[in-house]
């Protein structure tokens, strides 16, 4: 199935959850957020969260500096 990250598109498995789309994507997820069709969902809840057909996922990194 298709979602898009960050505006891109991307073929994930079905009954993907979350936890393993961001292992995948991401080498580090220490100051990350995620939202998916514009809620936040809490990094306790990455395991259930099941991806769907046409999610919009974002990835939020924070940054410092000044």
């Amino acid at each position: 199935m298709e979602i898009k990250v960050n505006g891109s598109p991307k073929e994930i498995l079905e009954k993907t959850n979350l936890k393993e789309l961001v292992d995948s994507m991401l080498n580090a997820t220490k100051g990350v957020a995620i939202a998916i069709n514009d809620v936040v969902i809490p990094k306790v809840q990455w395991y259930e969260t099941k991806l769907s057909q046409d999610d919009k996922v974002l990835f939020i990194k924070a940054t410092q500096g000044g």
